[in-house]
């Protein structure tokens, strides 16, 4: 049995099916993977929910079961297409172990995804038409506009090429 000895880093340990659904919200990562081993009751406890990721650990075999006795006790077509079986990404793994990783991959995946979203947007690049250097154009300090396009230098001597070509060459 699972407790906060054996998992000190845990918010929460549920050891009840029942409370588990009161614990699920649209930011929960849910995986049922009982090995065979209560597979109905891990399902119930909770098909209808709406969390980010709600995962089964089951071959198609299993799972077409499984889903059929969702349907029998009257779980709707929706909350079944909410379930993503098999859970993980494909690996090919057969271990549990390798089972294991490709979930936990998926997971990763998608919160570094939703991370992502809500991260403001990478500053904006462009390019200095002289020398081809990156320049940042939020922090850039040498700029010049041509027919109303900011044109965006990483230094003064590039700058002034660029607005003085014939200057430049003279110099040269």
């Amino acid at each position: 049995e699972a407790t906060t000895e054996s998992f000190p880093e845990a918010d929460v340990i549920l050891t009840e099916l029942e409370s588990v659904r009161s614990h699920i919200d649209e930011s929960s990562y849910v995986v049922v993977a009982t090995m065979g081993n209560g597979d109905e009751e891990g399902l119930l406890a909770v098909v209808g929910t709406r969390p980010k990721y709600l995962g089964l650990v089951a071959s198609e075999k299993k799972s077409k079961g499984l889903f059929e006795y969702l349907l029998g006790t009257g779980t709707t077509p929706e909350d079944i297409g909410v379930i993503t079986c098999p859970a993980g990404i494909e690996l090919r793994g057969e271990t549990l172990p390798e089972v294991a990783l490709s979930v936990a991959a998926e997971i990763t995946r998608l919160r570094r995804a939703a991370a992502a979203e809500e991260e403001p947007s990478q500053p904006k690049v462009a390019i200095d038409p002289i020398c081809g250097m990156s320049v940042d154009v939020e922090n850039a300090k040498y700029t010049s506009v041509v027919n109303n396009e900011t044109i965006y230098f990483c230094c003064l001597s590039c700058k002034a090429t660029f607005d003085h070509p014939q200057i430049t060459q003279i110099n040269r």
